[in-house]
């Protein structure tokens, strides 16, 4: 089977379009409503064919000739990845992960490499990257692991909103009842309950009543699960 070398011209890719004072810092090709592969590498031969692939896969793809460009127009409210080469002109492939992990841009990277080492690629993988190839790479690999990250980020996005939604229950309730509530997390009865907040065991009871309705729950279980924050799952294991 035939490798597609990302480093060999497409007769059927157009040439990259001149970047001038007026042209946008990026390639941008969008098949319509898709998640975006954001694909970071300074060459542009390699970057068209990147598109060509990615955009037969049914992905926007907008394309970076540099991390500054890349990080200027980088937008993560929509599902997608970064494709990064790991030299850049401007700096490190390494040190532009870095600098996403801390502005939270939590899209999963791809890495890719003309040269990499293992050292390099134990790294990026720590910091979070999906996984690490090669130059040249063929377009199976390069699909199978484009899938992952998009799997690896719809699985962040659901657990995301699941805590936005779960914080939002949450400051529904009044200082009192969430006094009431941190009690239940820590196994008191409504007897043990009212002795530490000073409040009759009725009043205990109405209070729980009113946080079982605002939470929209039904079980003890249920709220517990609720009221403990969920644990931390990075993306690509960050």
């Amino acid at each position: 089977m035939k490798r597609t070398m990302l480093r060999e011209s497409s007769p059927q890719c157009d040439p990259a379009p001149a970047v001038g004072p007026s042209a946008p810092a990026s390639d941008t090709v969008a098949p319509g409503d898709a998640a975006v592969a954001w694909v970071v590498d300074d060459d542009k031969i390699i970057r068209r064919q990147l598109e060509g692939l990615l955009v037969r896969e049914g992905l926007t793809v907008r394309a970076f000739a540099s991390s500054a460009d890349f990080l200027a127009e980088v937008d993560d409210r929509q599902p997608g990845c970064i494709l990064l080469d790991v030299e850049l002109p401007d700096r490190s492939g390494i040190e532009l992960q870095a600098d996403l992990n801390a502005r939270s841009i939590g899209l999963p990277v791809i890495f890719l490499t003309g040269h990499g080492t293992i050292p390099m690629a134990v790294d990026a993988l720590r910091s979070g990257a999906v996984t690490f190839l090669e130059k040249p790479v063929a377009a199976g690999p390069l699909l199978q692991a484009v899938r992952q990250a998009l799997a690896v980020d719809a699985k962040s996005r659901k657990s995301r909103a699941r805590e936005q939604n779960r914080l939002q229950k949450l400051q529904k309730l009044t200082g009192r009842e969430r006094q009431v509530l941190d009690l239940v997390v820590q196994g008191l009865s409504n007897k043990e309950i009212g002795r530490v907040l000073g409040i009759s065991f009725r009043t205990v009871e109405i209070h729980r009543s009113r946080i079982m309705t605002k939470l929209e729950i039904e079980s003890v279980i249920d709220l517990v699960e609720l009221a403990r924050p969920p644990t931390t799952e990075g993306v690509g294991g960050r």
